[in-house]
């Protein structure tokens, strides 16, 4: 063999790993950008349908439904408690638009078509927002994905109110329209971002109007955004701003106790469990992202984690200081959704960047994430002090001491980092478990850990994983191969109602062909009492309601509304007592959940909405001249029920209907 045949095969040996790393770099090759941008737009929809299931018309989509029944025939709603002092759909558009959806397409499609319109519009607004910022990136892709499937509380009490919502609001509509306001304003587009902030408030003027005051801020100088600040608290701290407003005067005590046990989202609670950690945490990171950032929502981020952080402290004032009307009708708290929505960009911004300082900064991030996790309930401190630090030249030595050390001692830090994550790792396991175990629905299988790592994020290493295999080639096509199947699994079962629940929803709102029992005596603006069937008594009856829980809301704005609502319950609780023979009701103590009645008074107004009213009740609640129905499960004996005028079933339980004027 010659040197020349050694050579060749040399060469040919050293061939074939070289192709072989080529094909492999060829398979992790970033994907082209529309396979890319398709991948994304497919699993971002699976993520959103598996992460809301659709229940129907449930919590505020009933009173959104309502206030449809009542723009669409004024006249059947009339004599409702709820209208009786005017209500809030005066003030924004989304009554009319959806009133207008609903005559066309029937209350239970239009609910469905919105949700669904809304999904897309606040998936498509941070996209938009995520695409200035970042281009067709990582952090690009991993902010709409968590936009999509993550649904975070912005209500002081943690759960009443989130973004990303999978019922028909107002709220729905309204956020992606300040959040394509701002990208439009991003875009230099200023004429059309003013007309979308400015449709944002229209639609629902307590989260619009933050969009358009942190716009405005951004335009502001500095120091008369200080001046205008310090004149706000000078008139607060003077106690003095009734002077200029009745509308800025203390709110009665009545009114508020009644608010705040009826609207636990209004004001923050007992001072003892106060929950200001998200505000905290949401003001750190737009706070941070402001030091950090790339320029484009720097000032959005500062003048955002200002507003934020004043709304916060106005809301503390209203809640333990003085109750002013104005003040607490607008709800400051809700500032904190926007907060929110730009909180997710900044925490991509700043993770990027550090990225791309390379392997210390990768490591750096790495001890942070650690450190948030094991911080828990006090991980708020973490992005305040680090903003905090970094507008100091004393932090800003220690950071880049800290820099120096991981620089030095690569390895060494590497290995710490390895080991402490390591040791996290079976608790991460199992709150991964416990994030499966909270998200709704299991449209794609009951595997919870995966679920939480998946739909849940994994504390965001899942839509990081998630949004890498979106950008490579084989990860884009693979997600494209599965996600295909995945969308129409998703899509079939999306709709989560009981076959009952469908037929009974398709009803609602029909003006011709009502079958319903009680509808041959019930006519169209007639008050009923049926505890429980509050959507049939609305929505298939037409007819106006007694009084319920729903019909609360939306106390804070009139205080004659609030009495009434407070009357009425407190007489179904007078009836029910009566009944039992019990005494007396009670008012006035504090840990009760309902109007601040005594602890028997709630239990009878709990029996009230679980559909056990008795006819005794239901005679004593006939004394007022307001009611003209009210409807039992029972008949105490013959001659009561030969009052009865018409009897529906509901799962196989006897409904008997009663007019009022046989009890007077």
């Amino acid at each position: 063999m010659t040197i020349e045949d050694v050579g060749r095969r040399l060469s040919s040996a050293l061939e074939v790993p070289a192709i072989r790393a080529g094909r492999l770099a060829n398979v992790f090759a970033a994907a082209p950008g529309f396979v890319a941008v398709m991948a994304l737009a497919l699993l971002a929809t699976v993520m959103w349908l598996a992460t809301h299931p659709y229940l129907g018309i449930y919590h505020d989509a009933i009173v959104y439904s309502l206030l449809t029944a009542r723009w669409l025939n004024p006249s059947d709603y009339a004599n409702d408690v709820f209208f009786l002092f005017g209500s809030q759909d005066d003030l924004n558009l989304y009554t009319p638009i959806y009133g207008a959806l609903t005559s066309m397409l029937g209350l239970d499609v239009a609910n469905r078509f919105v949700t669904l319109l809304s999904a897309g519009t606040w998936i498509g607004a941070n996209s938009l927002l995520a695409y200035r910022i970042f281009g067709q990136s990582l952090p690009f892709r991993f902010v709409v994905l968590a936009a999509a499937a993550t649904s975070i509380s912005y209500s002081p009490n943690g759960s009443t109110f989130q973004l990303n919502e999978g019922f028909a609001t107002a709220r729905v509509i309204a956020m992606p329209l300040v959040l394509f306001g701002i990208g439009a304003d991003l875009y230099k587009r200023r004429f059309l971002a003013g007309a979308l902030l400015i449709g944002a408030v229209l639609i629902h003027p307590l989260l619009g109007v933050w969009g358009g005051l942190a716009s405005i801020c951004t335009r502001v100088r500095a120091n008369y955004l200080l001046i205008g600040l310090c004149c706000g608290v000078g008139l607060i701290a003077a106690n003095d701003m009734q002077s200029l407003s009745s509308h800025l005067a203390p709110m009665s005590r009545e009114w508020v106790e009644t608010i705040r046990h009826t609207s636990t989202d209004v004001l923050f609670g007992d001072i003892s469990s106060i929950k200001i950690e998200r505000f905290l945490w949401w003001i750190g990171v737009l706070w941070l992202g402001a030091r950090l950032g790339n320029g484009l929502l720097r000032r959005y981020y500062l003048m955002l984690s200002l507003v934020t952080a004043c709304s916060c402290l106005l809301t503390l004032y209203c809640s333990y200081v003085t109750p002013v009307e104005l003040f607490v009708q607008i709800q400051p708290w809700r500032a904190l959704w926007l907060a929110i929505a730009l909180g997710w960009i900044a925490i991509a911004e700043v993770v990027w960047r550090g990225v791309r300082l390379g392997r210390p900064g990768c490591v750096g991030l790495g001890f942070l994430a650690v450190s948030l996790y094991l911080a828990s309930q006090y991980a708020w401190c973490i992005p305040v002090a680090l903003a905090a630090g970094l507008a100091s030249r004393f932090g800003q030595l220690l950071v880049r001491r800290l820099a120096d050390v991981f620089v030095g001692h690569e390895r060494a830090c590497m290995l710490v980092l390895v080991a402490v994550s390591l040791a996290v790792f079976p608790s991460y396991l199992i709150d991964l478990e416990m994030t499966g175990l909270a998200l709704p629905g299991e449209a794609l299988g009951k595997g919870q850990m995966l679920r939480g790592f998946f739909l849940g994020g994994g504390y965001g290493l899942g839509f990081l994983f998630l949004s890498w295999m979106c950008g490579v080639r084989s990860g884009s096509f693979l997600v494209l191969v599965i996600g295909v199947p995945s969308l129409i699994l998703a899509a079939m079962s999306w709709d989560t109602r009981s076959a009952e629940t469908q037929a009974k929803e398709q009803r609602f709102l029909e003006h011709v062909g009502n079958t319903h029992p009680f509808s041959k005596s019930v006519k169209p603006g007639d008050v009923m009492a049926w505890p429980g069937h509050e959507l049939d008594v609305w929505f298939l009856l037409r007819a106006a309601n007694y009084a319920s829980s729903y019909q609360a809301i939306g106390i804070v704005f009139s205080e004659k509304k609030t009495q009434e609502i407070r009357a009425r319950l407190e007489r179904i609780a007078l009836a029910f007592n009566l009944t039992t023979e019990k005494s007396s009701v009670a008012t006035s103590e504090r840990n009760s959940a309902a109007l601040g009645l005594s602890g028997d008074a709630h239990k009878d107004l709990r029996q009230y909405a679980r559909d056990e009213m008795p006819i005794k009740a239901g005679a004593e609640l006939c004394k007022d001249n307001q009611l003209n129905w009210f409807v039992s499960p029972q008949a105490a004996n013959d001659d009561e029920a030969i009052l009865a005028v018409a009897t529906s079933f509901d799962k196989g339980r006897a409904q008997r209907l009663y007019s009022c004027e046989a009890f007077r």
